[in-house]
């Protein structure tokens, strides 16, 4: 089972109205029904999440702080990144078995024409 993670920002708290939650769960809610066609089981929002040191220095656009930097905040973004190459991996092989798919079908439709 795969879980989607989002970080969306950034603004001064202040700045959002009481129960400025709420439209953002919707419109996340709503968008991943569309995508799989389920409810989400689950859903942890909320306007306290925090940039990762190399996260924050892309964002910035700016050199990596090694000395903001843990070696468990390195294990996590690592792992992160190999799950985002591992559901890559799953995407392309789904394409590749519709593509396979269509050209079978593509051929027996030829097939098809050409007896006819």
């Amino acid at each position: 089972m795969k879980i989607w993670d989002c970080k969306i920002g950034e603004c001064d708290t202040t700045d959002v109205p009481k129960g400025g939650d709420t439209p953002m769960r919707e419109a996340v809610a709503l968008a991943y029904r569309r995508l799989t066609g389920q409810n989400p089981r689950f859903m942890f929002t909320g306007w306290d999440g925090e940039l990762t040191e190399i996260e924050r220095a892309i964002v910035e656009n700016r050199d990596l702080n090694p000395t903001c930097t843990s070696v468990e905040q390195l294990q996590n973004e690592l792992k992160t990144a190999h799950a985002e190459i591992d559901q890559l991996r799953a995407n392309i092989a789904r394409v590749r078995e519709e593509r396979d798919a269509l050209r079978d079908e593509l051929k027996r439709h030829e097939a098809e024409s050409e007896e006819g």
